[in-house]
């Protein structure tokens, strides 16, 4: 699984962690991490398999912590 994170160099390992985590559980081929908020501290997550063009499960991981999924079919 690659992960995909920019031009980003600062994302906290945490985030990485999880994202990494959430892939192999979802059977991601590619995630994309990107900072997302005014401040930039939450991430939001888009997961793909094989060479569609859009993510198939989109999700964020916020600076409390927590972390949410959303799963929507096209």
């Amino acid at each position: 699984m690659t992960i995909d994170t920019g031009e980003l160099r600062d994302i906290p390992e945490t985030v990485l962690l999880k994202a990494h985590q959430y892939g192999e559980q979802l059977g991601a081929e590619k995630v994309f991490i990107c900072p997302e908020g005014r401040r930039k501290k939450d991430y939001a997550l888009a997961f793909w398999r094989g060479e569609a063009r859009a993510p198939f499960i989109l999700g964020a991981i916020y600076s409390d912590g927590s972390d949410h999924l959303y799963s929507f079919h096209s």
